[in-house]
């Protein structure tokens, strides 16, 4: 009969147990599938404004379309309210103008959501300091 050196039995279970782990997580590689959609994006002109400034119109144009737009918000905190949007003045034209009130706005870059039927468009928006000796 032969005898077995009870000081190795420990790596002999450490061995099983580390190869029964590597059988059981075996390694994967994921695949993402690209969405139906791509991200939407907004492009605002102006890019920043001043903050002491009342009713600011912005340009906006959207890429791709989020289909018919349903709300419009800025990122809490901010101090910037969206009054209304309007879509394009005729069918060819892909520019929305939105109406901002900056009363009360807080310097920094902020986040304005669009969404419509088709997903949400985000932009930045920046508030700038009001310029030193600015006449109105």
């Amino acid at each position: 009969m032969q005898r077995t050196d009870l000081r190795s039995l420990p790596l002999i279970a450490a061995l099983v147990a580390t190869a029964a782990w590597s059988f059981g997580t075996e390694s994967r590689v994921l695949i993402e599938e690209p969405s139906a959609e791509a991200p939407c994006s907004a492009t605002l002109r102006p890019e920043s404004v001043l903050a002491e400034d009342d009713d600011v119109l912005l340009s906006v144009v959207f890429a791709p379309d989020p289909g018919d737009l349903t709300a419009a918000r800025s990122e809490a905190g901010s101090g910037i309210r969206v009054i209304s949007f309007d879509p394009p003045s005729d069918d060819l034209a892909s520019e929305w103008v939105a109406l901002l009130d900056l009363s009360e706005a807080v310097v920094g870059s902020w986040r304005l959501e669009f969404e419509g039927d088709r997903g949400i468009c985000a932009a930045q928006l920046v508030v700038n300091e009001s310029a030193p000796g600015r006449i109105e």
